[in-house]
């Protein structure tokens, strides 16, 4: 944890910092497909976001005639801010050629770029520079017919869509719906979650939030490029009313009552942009090959196979692999097997299969002198040499274990077979349980106990939680249902059903915390999501609720 802290430091929070690059990385499956696609959008952040607005409502230019009086040369007659006729020669209100005016106009379908470096030290990541555009390739500095909604090929600026993808530094132009509708560009939030650089869309137009302007929250501050005034401005709303799911805002603009969704910067983008930006030279993360790994990870199950970032990163987790087969400790070779087994690259296998035997090598068995009896038979901890293995490491093994024979093609032991690693492991893992029926240590047994017989489970076999005591708590409740799926226990088993239980009466569904544990923070808020999702039963725990809690947090977790 003290390296996602270092790592956090400037860009995404120390709060739930795993959920940048672990639970964002695997809820989704170690196993997903890869697209091959790159990341190339730009670093962002919500001061950024604002500063980018103000820039463009701000923006002096200097047309001339040919910039603002559109001629037959566009293919047809628009109007513009300069006219208050159709086809008149223009007039002394809007635009003025030869002087100064304010404001990026609105060009229909546009997405011009301000000058490189006009807010210092941003570059935009596709730039097309308005200037250069109206100044020196003489386009017209807006295009829109009030009367036929169809551009001209010579015009420049922005509309709405393209001034907030501008605001958000996206590589491509988003149309209006995709700010509603797709979830790889924007996610639903709520009134109480917009935050300055979020979005107000409705279907035909969008606008980029900056600020309240009162304490009541009755006023907000936005920017936008409308037909409103034909350029980019800001300008204060009247917040009308709140939708009863709190999703949706109804504001009074000029005179105008408007409902807009509210949206936000995908979160899981918003890390990985300024992951990229802390990448190391060698392809690491602060040189650590677990950090690294998931990071990967979170870009290959995103899609981004083929970016440099990722590539990059495998080469620097592969130069790290040992001669013994493993990249350091049992979490650091679990996670590189990982990141090695979801880029689905044959080429992979030989060091994914020595991970994996090392793995196996170093479970707390009888290769290590540990015997069936020992309560730490059939767990892993840090390394070769280390008999008192806890869940949590476990976990991370036995997620390796199953994503490399998946890869390899090859057939996990029965959990019957008392020689298998699951055998040995379901041991392991049914002792770090708060249920004496299938818990053999004494602890289990005490009824004396605040955690008697609740099902939930403990970091360490021989009693020790680090919710103090043997006190069951959510993260390690949620592995051990993991664990124990992964071994091939059924969900219909009895010590899944105790667990499950627990999480019901332990866990509101929210699922931004980690109930239980002393310091309420999910750190591990990817075990939960990951442990109870694969249960396809679930009558009271849905997946739904789940990701929603999930999403909140990452959401509230990032901060620009």
């Amino acid at each position: 944890m003290r390296l996602a802290k270092q790592l956090g430091k400037g860009g995404i929070s120390i709060k739930k910092m795993h959920a940048v690059f672990l639970g964002l990385a695997l809820f989704w499956g170690i196993t997903a497909p890869a697209y091959g696609k790159v990341l190339k959008d730009g670093y962002i952040t919500r001061d950024l976001m604002v500063a980018i607005a103000h820039a463009y409502a701000s923006f002096l230019w200097y047309p001339t005639t040919d910039n603002i009086c559109h001629s037959s040369k566009c293919g047809k007659f628009v109007d513009t801010p300069d006219r208050d006729t159709y086809k008149g020669w223009p007039q002394s209100k809007g635009w003025k050629a030869n002087e100064e005016n304010i404001g990026v106009p609105y060009q229909w379908g546009g997405f011009s770029s301000l000058p490189d470096n006009y807010i210092p030290g941003f570059s935009f990541v596709h730039p097309k520079d308005f200037v250069d555009e109206y100044r020196n390739r003489k386009f017209c500095a807006g295009d829109k017919d009030w009367n036929a909604e169809s551009g001209a090929w010579c015009a420049c600026g922005v509309d709405c869509s393209g001034f907030v993808s501008r605001c958000w530094n996206l590589w491509q132009k988003q149309g209006g719906g995709d700010f509603l509708t797709n979830t790889s560009v924007a996610w639903p939030i709520t009134y109480d979650q917009l935050r300055k650089g979020d979005v107000l869309a409705r279907p035909g137009h969008v606008m980029l939030f900056i600020s309240f302007m009162d304490p009541d929250k009755t006023k907000m501050l936005v920017a936008e490029a409308s037909s409103r005034d034909w350029k980019v401005s800001e300008r204060i709303c009247d917040v009308v009313a709140i939708s009863a799911s709190s999703d949706a805002v109804t504001l009074k603009i000029d005179g105008h009552v408007e409902t807009y969704e509210l949206r936000t910067y995908n979160p899981i983008k918003f890390g990985l942009v300024w992951l990229r930006s802390r990448q190391n030279q060698n392809g690491s993360w602060l040189d650590n090959v677990g950090i690294t790994s998931m990071i990967a990870l979170a870009y290959i199950n995103e899609g981004y196979k083929d970016d440099p970032v990722v590539t990059s990163a495998i080469q620097y987790i592969l130069s790290k692999q040992k001669d013994d087969g493993s990249f350091g400790s049992v979490y650091e070779t679990a996670t590189a097997v990982w990141a090695l087994v979801s880029t689905h690259n044959s080429a992979f296998h030989n060091s994914i299969n020595a991970a994996k035997e090392w793995l196996l090598a170093v479970q707390c068995d009888e290769s290590e002198g540990v015997g069936p009896e020992h309560p730490c038979y059939g767990g892993w901890r840090y390394g070769a040499g280390q008999v008192d293995g806890d869940l949590s490491n476990t976990q991370f093994a036995l997620m390796a274990l199953d994503a490399a024979y998946a890869e390899l093609g090859l057939k996990k032991p029965s959990p019957e077979d008392p020689a298998g690693w699951a055998y040995k492991a379901i041991k392991f893992v049914s002792r770090c349980q708060n249920r004496p029926a299938s818990n053999d240590q004494l602890w289990a047994q005490d009824q004396t106990r605040p955690s008697y017989n609740d099902g939930g489970f403990i970091y360490h076999p021989m009693g020790w939680s680090l919710a103090g005591g043997t006190k069951s708590y959510g993260s390690m409740t949620a592995a051990g249902i993991w664990s124990l799926r992964l071994c091939g226990v059924p969900e219909g088993d009895p010590r899944i059903q105790a667990a499950l239980c627990w999480l019901r009466n332990n866990e509101d569904c929210a699922f931004d915390d980690n109930p239980g544990h002393p310091y309420g923070e999910s750190h591990l808020l990817y075990d939960p999501c990951k442990g109870v999702s694969d249960v396809s039963e679930l009558r009271h725990i849905k997946l739904s609720q789940m990701v929603r809690g999930f999403s909140k947090v990452v959401i509230e977790g990032t901060k620009g």
